[in-house]
């Protein structure tokens, strides 16, 4: 049976150590919620990858005190159903540290190759597929995200 809360569909898999269920929206798996050691998370599912949508501390160790369970999983359902919905779309909190990130690492010097480790260089360049940007062109790109917002394009 399943608990209906934030949009979502809970299944439960496991009752205790860890609390765990399975999400569904519009009877589309879309991810997970675990209670374990006193860590609770929600995984957001896609393709072979996951993202962490929603954490929490209850007072619960490997099962939710009965109190606590509804506000925490309804909380953990609205995330999953936020980010199933956003698809891919960022909000204000996501571009400002975009922003802040990119700003970073413009005043670190990473716009010049020889300044930045061997791990942000494949991140910069994904993986040698393409060339990375400059001091100028970062300029560009904030101003670009600051105007026009973002669209994801693969």
């Amino acid at each position: 049976m399943a608990i209906e809360t934030g949009g979502c569909a809970l299944e439960v898999t496991c009752g205790a150590c860890p609390e765990a269920y399975d999400v569904f929206i519009d009877d589309e798996y879309v991810g997970y919620m675990r209670l374990r050691h006193g860590h609770f998370r929600a995984e957001y599912m896609f393709e072979e990858d996951s993202e962490t949508v929603f954490t929490a501390s209850p007072e619960g160790d490997g099962v939710f005190e009965s109190e606590e369970r509804q506000g925490f999983l309804e909380k953990a359902a609205k995330a999953l159903h936020k980010r199933h919905k956003s698809n891919g779309v960022v909000d204000i909190q996501e571009i400002s540290t975009i922003l802040a990130a990119l700003r970073f690492y413009q005043d670190s010097g990473m716009g010049e190759p020889l300044n930045r480790s061997e791990p942000i260089h494949e991140i910069a360049t994904n993986g040698g597929e393409c060339i990375s940007l400059d001091e100028v062109a970062i300029d560009a790109l904030c101003e670009k995200i600051n105007l026009e917002g973002l669209t994801w394009q693969s």
